[in-house]
């Protein structure tokens, strides 16, 4: 009965299970303490609770990757007033390590565009930029008159190869309604073909359609390889046409590399990547910043010291050199900020 009364109390033990496998194992290993099917009931009983407690320890804490993607959905659908369906967020690259933040994430739009949001941690000293695409609600069209259907589309006047890029002498518009009812959907817009790569060979007369053509994109490149940790800007960077699938995270203009950095090698040709770039804090800690204090029409500046860097709509923490006292104020522009 002593081990009996032992393992009775360790059915209630929540330090752990290493006291109900010890148990198991004597219960099992014991012929003569008690009989075969109280012993066999225990044992049982056991079992039940050591694999209880084994899947109390098994569902995972979200990741700091997931964290940001859901508190990220979250602000957007709140400050932007759409539904969680017409919003894609763009997948950050593999190796930026997302750290963890207990006090949340932060969230701005530095670029007064709703498509490119900076993320921070503030406690982390951390900040990445990303994106969203939103999706544009289609009005619903009034039902139509069968066989009364007539679709624009567009067809090869010649035949064209792989890598042609059309021209508006390459096509002719054609309507007819039985077109419409094989490729409806998949029409194509004329200020889409000119320009695009013919994705494979197509015969004269081919109706053109979305999957025979790499569309033209007008994107940000390098001029030459930049290595890791250069500036970005007008002087190593230009615009060029871009055929086929873009990354959702292409940078279309030098607007968007304001103090932008390579966070790993980049070549020409290809597109700039937000999620290859790292934004350098316009406030670094130890920073003499510029505070203006405005009361109506007058505006007072004095000197503060940055305890933490951050960037332009963060909030961080300066100290007066003067009387010491320490604050909350929100970076407004390189080495400049206004109080909380």
């Amino acid at each position: 009965m002593n081990l009996a009364k032992q393992c009775h109390f360790v059915l209630w033990d929540t330090a752990g299970t290493h006291n109900l496998t010890g148990c198991i194992s004597l219960l099992v290993g014991v012929k003569k303490i008690m009989p075969v099917p109280m012993r066999n009931l225990i044992v049982a009983c056991l079992l039940f609770m050591f694999v209880a407690r084994i899947d109390s320890y098994s569902a995972a804490e979200p990741s700091p990757r997931e964290e940001l993607h859901a508190q990220l959905l979250d602000w957007l659908l709140s400050t932007q007033g759409v539904a969680g369906n017409d919003v894609t967020l763009a997948e950050l690259d593999r190796r930026v390590q997302v750290p963890e933040c207990a006090d949340g994430f932060d969230f701005a739009l530095p670029f007064n565009d709703k498509r490119t949001v900076r993320v921070t941690c503030a406690e982390a000293g951390w900040s990445v930029i990303t994106r969203a695409t939103f999706r544009t609600p289609t009005p619903t069209a009034p039902p139509r008159e069968p066989n009364l259907q007539v679709a624009e589309q567009f067809q090869l006047i010649e035949s064209g190869q792989l890598g042609d890029i059309l021209t508006s002498t390459d096509v002719r518009r054609v309507t007819e309604p039985s077109l419409l009812r094989r490729s409806i959907g998949r029409e194509i817009a004329l200020s889409q073909i000119i320009g695009a790569k013919l994705a494979r060979d197509m015969p004269a007369g081919s109706i053109l359609q979305a999957g025979d053509l790499q569309l033209a994109h007008r994107v940000l490149t390098v001029t030459v390889p930049v290595q890791r940790g250069t500036e970005l800007s007008e002087s190593n960077t230009l615009e060029m046409i871009f055929y086929g699938s873009l990354p959702a995270d292409a940078v279309a203009s030098v607007a968007d590399l304001r103090r932008m950095v390579a966070a790993t090698q980049l070549r020409p040709n290809q597109p700039i990547r937000l999620s290859n770039l790292r934004q350098l804090a316009d406030v670094m800690r130890g920073d003499e910043l510029v505070l203006a204090v405005s009361r109506g029409p007058v505006t007072i500046e004095t000197l503060v010291i940055a305890l933490e860097q951050g960037v332009i709509g963060q909030q961080i923490r300066v100290e007066n050199p003067e009387s010491g006292e320490t604050f909350q104020v929100i970076v407004t522009d390189v080495r400049r900020a206004e109080p909380r």
